[in-house]
């Protein structure tokens, strides 16, 4: 049966309790509901009074799901009275901590001299269980995703779904210079994201290494899981309530809707919690900046690989699924003229079922864009009489709807086809399969990048005529006869190994091109490449320059 998912915050303070708190003093404990199935998250001061409602009202079997085992997240356990009242049954869960079993860390804050009740004389039936990192389980109605978080200590991390709805709960973890990979893949999608933000960008500085994050770092994660609503937890004990309201006013500014937790909070993942938005268009919107981030690093990246020596089929490993993220589609393809032959071959695709294709010239629509120059957006592709790929479609079992296709040109000359397939996301308002005119934008400009990036790299495109031909293994070096297949093989040796290679030549034989894609081919290719010119030093000095020398000598 289908239920909504709701939260309920009833300890959000994180470090230490705060009485006199409007906003709420308690620790950190919240409680999550679908139907019948109700789970707690972490053992805060807040547990106490949902310890005294269970005791009024029921349920008689609660589940604790902990992030850890530090003081301000586990303070409750004590003082929640299921625990000592036969015919209750409590289940306390959390990771690995590095220390000691989950049920001997449990067993020890039910005990002397720090408490007066032992573990075993406890009147419920509490019971532990140690889960693992990225543990994926079921509770009643409830899906149960886990992921180890940044934290001094180990800190866990829980995505909890129903029916479609998602909430992600992820305190005490501090964030990196980039987004956390981990984080953003259990929160991608989620309805709610409540995140660790205990400082403020202002004040994070100070606390590097803390395990505690910002409002800021908030905002960054929600943008790139694409996650609509964003509450900001565990508040410093010193944040009063005005200060707390500025907080909270600050990250509104920069994302909308995002609200500072506080205790008697009911939230919802339908969005019905008197946000006062609309949650599917938001996220559309989040969506639309995810894409706006990625179109510029594919472009900037592009960029950078112009000026390096790599092989062409290592610069776009990656680039057919990039290619085919940045514009929201399922699959991406890179298509090259044979200069030789005149067929278009695809060099680089989202293709699993197909090792390459080849479309002889003219043919089909990406033998119209390549022989026009022009760019096609088509909206159904089973419609335009351009489309031959029903054989294909049929062959590997894959449909074709929408495509967008553009020529990549260079110097006045067509040297391949850059194509994309099947939209899966659009911009808000706009039909959800279509490409749109900020999409035939990107890919015009994207196109032009490649024709650059083709042009040196193991590609070449002779100026006066189209398609590209093979001109070696290397950027920048011109080469296909049989001693020059040799210098390459001689460059990949010595590119894995550590050993000191000598380059001798005339002059002009292009020696420093040769130690570059030695350089760039090697395990070393991330530190400084540096070029010193002999000819320019007096014999006395090489020695000194090369190998260094002792001060005063």
């Amino acid at each position: 049966m289908t239920h909504d998912l709701t939260v309920r915050f009833l300890g959000v303070r994180g470090s230490i309790a705060t009485p006199g708190m409007a906003a709420g003093g308690n620790t950190s404990c919240i409680e999550v509901v679908a139907g019948d199935t109700r789970i707690i998250l972490d053992a805060g001061t807040g547990l106490r009074t949902l310890g005294n409602e269970r005791m009024a009202t029921g349920p008689r079997h609660s589940t604790i799901l902990l992030s850890h085992l530090h003081w301000d997240h586990v303070a409750g356990l004590q003082f929640f009275t299921p625990v000592y009242v036969p015919g209750h049954r409590v289940e306390i869960a959390s990771g690995p901590n590095g220390v000691m079993s989950h049920d001997a860390a449990i067993r020890s804050l039910f005990k002397a001299p720090f408490f007066p009740v032992d573990f075993d004389d406890l009147g419920g039936v509490v019971t532990t269980r140690e889960l693992k990192p990225n543990d994926k389980f079921v509770i009643g109605d409830i899906t149960v995703t886990m992921a180890k978080l940044n934290h001094p200590d180990p800190v866990y991390g829980y995505r909890l779904e129903h029916a479609g709805q998602s909430i992600v709960f992820a305190t005490d973890t501090e964030h990196f210079a980039c987004v956390d990979p981990t984080l953003k893949k259990l929160a991608s999608g989620a309805d709610i994201l409540i995140y660790d933000a205990q400082y403020t960008p202002e004040e994070y500085p100070q606390k590097v290494g803390w395990g505690h994050s910002t409002w800021a770092a908030g905002i960054e994660l929600a943008r790139a899981a694409a996650v609509p609503q964003l509450v900001l937890f565990h508040h410093d004990p010193g944040r009063t309530d005005d200060q707390l309201a500025e907080l909270e006013a600050n990250a509104a500014r920069a994302m909308p809707g995002t609200v500072a937790a506080r205790e008697g909070m009911i939230l919802s993942a339908r969005g019905e919690s008197g946000r006062g938005m609309n949650v599917a268009r938001e996220r559309a919107m989040l969506l639309e900046g995810m894409e706006n981030d990625q179109r510029f690093e594919l472009l900037a990246d592009l960029g950078a690989m112009i000026a390096g020596e790599v092989e062409l089929d290592d610069m776009l490993a990656t680039f057919a699924a990039r290619v085919a993220r940045a514009l929201g589609a399922d699959r991406a393809t890179l298509w090259l003229i044979d200069a030789a032959t005149g067929d278009i071959r695809s060099r680089v695709a989202t293709l699993p079922e197909l090792a390459e294709l080849r479309v002889p010239a003219g043919r089909g629509l990406v033998g119209h864009v390549a022989a026009t120059g022009e760019l096609v957006n088509v909206r159904d592709a089973a419609s335009d009489p351009r489309w031959d790929g029903e054989e294909l479609a049929q062959q590997i079992g894959y449909r074709t709807t929408s495509m967008l296709t553009a020529p990549i040109e260079r110097r006045g000359q067509i040297r391949g086809v850059l194509q994309v397939l099947n939209k899966q996301t659009g911009a808000p308002g706009a039909s959800r399969n279509e490409f749109d005119t900020r999409d035939e934008e990107f890919v015009r400009a994207l196109a032009e990048q490649i024709g650059r990036a083709l042009d040196y790299t193991t590609l070449r495109g002779d100026d006066a005529s189209r398609g590209m031909t093979v001109r070696g293994r290397f950027n920048h070096v011109i080469g296909r006869s049989p001693a020059m297949a040799a210098v390459y093989e001689m460059i990949v040796k010595a590119a894995q190994t550590d050993a000191t290679v000598l380059l001798h030549g005339e002059t002009g034989t292009g020696k420093g091109l040769l130690a570059r894609a030695i350089h760039v081919n090697s395990a070393r290719r991330e530190a400084p490449f540096v070029h010193v010119d002999c000819t320019t030093l007096p014999a006395a000095l090489v020695e000194s320059e090369l190998f260094g020398h002792e001060r005063g000598a």
